[in-house]
């Protein structure tokens, strides 16, 4: 189902869809209910394959009890902390397809290139600094 989800947004090519905001921060019960219109999961739910698959609606709750991923992949697929308020469908493809092959998940920041190089070049910093 994640590859139908994936070829639909692929079919937006770069439109820009809406993120959900801080969805991590959200009590679970609120977490359920979170959506946005024009959003990666309203481009699931107007999928008609994916409405007759049994997709109920364009909620966290609704993708993650269909597609049968996490909070915690589907906040790394569609969350405004990673993209800011908008992606391209096409980023959205791809971070889903990524979910469907186990290539997406959660990983802690400090597991991160990115900070960790960040980290290293300031620790030098620092160090270089008090000397």
């Amino acid at each position: 189902m994640l590859e139908l989800w994936a070829e639909a947004l692929e079919r937006e090519g770069g439109r820009r869809l809406r993120t959900l905001y801080q969805i991590e921060y959200a009590p679970p019960a609120e977490r359920a209910l979170g959506r946005a219109d024009d959003s990666p999961l309203s481009v699931a739910f107007n999928n008609p394959k994916l409405r007759a698959a049994g997709l109920s609606g364009d909620t966290i709750g609704d993708a993650t009890a269909f597609f049968g991923i996490n909070e915690s992949e589907l906040h790394n697929i569609l969350c405004f902390c990673h993209y800011g308020e908008t992606m391209s469908a096409e980023v959205a493809a791809a971070r889903v397809r990524a979910a469907a092959t186990g290539e997406i998940g959660h990983r802690p920041l400090h597991a991160s290139r990115f900070f960790v190089g960040t980290s290293a070049a300031m620790r030098t910093a620092i160090s270089v600094f008090r000397l």
